[in-house]
């Protein structure tokens, strides 16, 4: 026998919950990208790119935690694939096709890459 569906009530608080969450996250993962690379861009260690690519790294570490209660509430409704394919809408209607990914990954990766560039060059010690 199902339990029966949450009340909307219920189903607000758990959504700001899992909001909160993410959002403590994401704060987590920043500040930690900033303590990181302040201590480690100094005079003798020059490495942008490489404090770009870890921050990043810890960026895309979010997305399964992310997915992580949905993929447990809906165990049998919703597998990875289908949760992978509903994201990759946001490339537009077909999905994730070639030239939604160069289009849209390229500008947000040209952006994303000067916006760091110059944020690391911030935190360099003098």
């Amino acid at each position: 026998m199902e339990p029966p569906p949450p009340q909307p009530e219920v189903r607000t608080r758990q959504k700001m919950c899992y909001g909160i969450l993410l959002v403590v996250l994401i704060a987590v993962t920043f500040s930690t990208n900033t303590q990181i690379g302040k201590s480690t861009l100094t005079k003798n260690f020059q490495a942008p790119l490489f404090m770009i690519w870890f921050t990043t790294n810890w960026g895309c570490f979010l997305f399964p935690i992310v997915c992580v209660p949905r993929l447990i509430k809906r165990r049998r409704d919703l597998s990875l694939f289908d949760m992978y394919r509903e994201s990759a809408t946001v490339f537009s209607v077909n999905g994730l096709t070639f030239e939604s990914f160069l289009f849209k990954v390229g500008l947000f990766s040209v952006i994303w890459l000067v916006a760091n560039v110059t944020y690391m060059k911030a935190l360099e010690t003098k």
